[in-house]
């Protein structure tokens, strides 16, 4: 059985590219039948169409990394910060969206505080990670895993070490923020 030893192998770029262009396509029909017809505009496919656009500059920017596989510079250094950011936000409306259908559970009504805190954190946070990682001049090309941490960075492995306990940190904040707001 052949594995795969190299993420330019020509299958694997072939997918990627499919799998771009199927998310891009699934992103605009969310948001174009949410735009579409009155009667589909519910704060719950509101919430889909906010987690949409997130997936959609993620699986745009995808593409556009795999188009320019090893451009280094000022391109790479865009894409990075448009496919962090967004897929950041993405992970950020997934959750919730979870949170939403569990607050639309008899018995529990979802308020428009709600949507407050979900914008406030799902586009806050992200654009406040991303701007500290351009602070230190850290986004850019790294040849194992495209357009992200560049691989020349100083303290390079950190940034990793950083991204994994911001993510674990967050899910802790968002865990003791729900167990509160549910007393």
């Amino acid at each position: 059985m052949k594995t795969l030893q190299s993420d330019n192998d020509p299958v694997v770029l072939v997918l990627v590219g499919i799998m771009c262009w199927l998310s891009i396509i699934g992103c605009v029909l969310i948001i174009f039948s949410y735009v579409k017809w009155k009667e589909l505009r519910t704060r719950a496919r509101l919430l889909l169409v906010f987690l949409s656009i997130a997936d959609f500059f993620t699986a745009t920017g995808n593409f556009f990394g795999l188009m320019f596989l090893s451009e280094e510079g000022n391109f790479c250094l865009i894409q990075s910060v448009v496919t962090t950011t967004s897929s950041l936000v993405s992970f950020f409306w997934t959750v919730f969206v979870a949170w939403y259908l569990f607050l639309s559970l008899p018995g529990r009504v979802p308020t428009s505080k709600n949507m407050v805190f979900f914008h406030t954190c799902a586009w806050g946070i992200p654009c406040v990670v991303v701007g500290i990682a351009l602070g230190f001049n850290v986004l850019g090309y790294n040849p194992e895993l495209w357009c992200w941490v560049a691989a020349d960075a100083e303290h390079y492995l950190a940034w990793y070490f950083f991204s994994f306990f911001l993510f674990f940190s967050i899910l802790v904040f968002y865990f003791i923020y729900f167990l509160i707001y549910l007393k």
